[in-house]
């Protein structure tokens, strides 16, 4: 059971019975997401994989999402969050953007160290669109183009979100939850969705449906799913090649 136990994300917004009838419904929903999601953790094979997704669980309803900025000025809040005592419940307080939560995580998971993170960072471009996409790519992967049932990830592979409506760059990372009631869900650092939600501001770790997340882009977006850098046994990028 993850370490706050189920519950934590409704008793961070009141829990049941707070006035807003969609924001007890979004918080029931993540905390039976988040119960569900625990139980199939033993169905992941790779062991660090398995530690990665059991942190993020734990972590649903903590962060607080950020909008990327420009790099490498990011490097100091990565540097303030890796020292953050790993039980620590000022958790909820980090802000990152969605894929330096996955990077947070495999750090988390001793999957990644500090160093090559910053790393990361001291390669990119912020104010090149072009020079970030190819690092996200080449980090977090486009293997295969996610397309179920034929085409289905495992639960902690991650996907990566092509926006066709806007130059087909990757503007989002988020780890494969996988599926409950017939639902395939992501885990992921976002702000929240307004429209399913009722939650007009503000965002963190927490579950989405696929088709919710779609509809944030006007159905714009090509997902793609690779196995994670810290179990890919062939590399071909620059950054996965280091890591």
């Amino acid at each position: 059971m993850p370490d706050d136990a189920a519950g934590w994300f409704g008793r961070r917004f009141g829990g049941p019975g707070t006035a807003g009838g969609a924001i007890n419904t979004f918080t029931t929903t993540q905390d039976t997401l988040q119960t569900h999601f625990d139980t199939q953790l033993a169905t992941i094979g790779n062991a660090v994989t398995r530690r990665v997704m059991k942190k993020g669980i734990w972590r649903v309803g903590k962060l607080l999402w950020a909008a990327s900025s420009p790099v490498p000025t990011n490097a100091p809040r990565f540097n303030h969050w890796c020292k953050t005592t790993r039980t620590t419940k000022s958790e909820q307080n980090l802000q990152m953007n969605c894929w330096e939560a996955v990077l947070y995580l495999a750090y988390q998971s001793d999957a990644i160290t500090k160093a090559k993170c910053v790393n990361f960072y001291a390669n990119g471009n912020g104010a090149n669109p072009a020079v970030n996409d190819a690092n996200l790519r080449s980090l977090f992967g486009t293997a295969a183009v996610f397309n179920p049932p034929a085409a289905t990830p495992n639960m902690g592979d991650i996907l990566t979100f092509e926006d066709t409506g806007n130059g087909n760059v990757v503007n989002h990372v988020a780890l494969y939850a996988g599926v409950h009631t017939g639902t395939h869900y992501v885990l992921h650092n976002l702000s929240y969705h307004a429209a399913t939600t009722g939650l007009q501001m503000g965002g963190g770790f927490h579950f989405e449906d696929i088709a919710s997340l779609n509809m944030r882009y006007n159905n714009n977006l090509t997902i793609y799913y690779t196995q994670p850098f810290w179990v890919a046994t062939s590399p071909t990028n620059g950054y996965a090649a280091g890591l």
